[in-house]
């Protein structure tokens, strides 16, 4: 991120594609115009935070970003403000929340979360809600009775990102995958040669979707301001339904993602609290 004066503001979650990201920056300069409308008059920019989210989410400088679920309740909570959480109008979405679909090459003998029994894992992060611990939280139930020495994938291999992950299964290199269902819609209709020859097995249990959120120290008629130009995007930014297939954003706090550790909790108390 360029250490250019005032606020900055980013949403790095699905900008996979060039058409995703330039949707996303098109939201967040509307929110821009908005709130100079307002009579907001420090310098806003869209930003590019980087390779390190974290980073950002944490800096003085971010206004507005979207973050993932996981590192929202275990590493972020109290030191951003949860704004709202989007509906997507994708396969695998549920009101304001949404899941992982696990996938396998098409032609491997793979039927079910058993079959996965020895494999090799693609995940994009250790902090992923919707590569690790939706998951985790999905296969506690098969993987701990299967164990051996500890383990129920034969190898996790770390790629980086869900792209990364499709790359892997398709060249070999991993034999599964549990890819964010926002991700796999985008990739599908952007980037459909990271989806072909993939199919998938199973669904992991719906979870909060991807909150927005807004820098702490905004007062709060400053938040509302903002909550209202997010809440309007559907509406207001063509793009925001065309392309990133935006249905609309409920207006949301941290209280609302309790599940997302909830599900952590299952696993561990099912006997499989870290994924391998």
């Amino acid at each position: 991120m360029s250490d250019a004066p005032g606020w900055a503001l980013a949403l790095p979650m699905y900008n996979g594609s060039p058409g995703v990201a330039g949707a996303s920056r098109a939201l967040l300069n509307q929110v821009i115009h908005g709130l100079k409308a307002a009579g907001w008059t420090e310098p806003m920019s869209v930003a590019d935070p980087g390779a390190d989210l974290h980073g950002f989410w944490l800096s003085p400088r971010m206004l507005l970003s979207q973050t993932c679920g996981y590192p929202l309740v275990t590493r972020l909570q109290d030191q951003v403000e949860v704004l709202a959480r989007p509906h997507y109008r994708v396969k695998g979405c549920e009101d304001h929340s949404y899941s992982s679909f696990v996938l396998v090459r098409a032609d491997a003998g793979i039927s079910d979360l058993a079959g996965l029994h020895g494999t090799r894992l693609a995940v994009n992060s250790p902090d992923s809600h919707s590569g690790m611990n939706a998951l985790r939280h999905l296969l506690a139930p098969v993987a701990a009775s299967r164990l051996v020495d500890g383990r129920f994938f034969r190898q996790v291999l770390w790629s980086g990102g869900h792209a990364n992950s499709l790359g892997m299964l398709q060249a070999g290199l991993a034999d599964c995958a549990a890819i964010d269902c926002v991700s796999l819609a985008y990739f599908a209709e952007h980037q459909p040669g990271l989806v072909q020859g993939l199919r998938t097995i199973a669904q992991t249990a719906q979870a909060p979707s991807l909150p927005w959120i807004c820098n702490k120290r905004l007062s709060p008629a400053q938040r509302d301001c903002l909550l209202q130009l997010v809440l309007d995007l559907p509406s207001s930014a063509p793009l925001a339904g065309s392309t990133l297939h935006l249905e609309h954003f409920e207006p949301s706090a941290l209280a609302d993602y309790q599940p997302i550790r909830e599900m952590e909790g299952m696993a561990i108390a099912q006997g499989y609290g870290v994924l391998q």
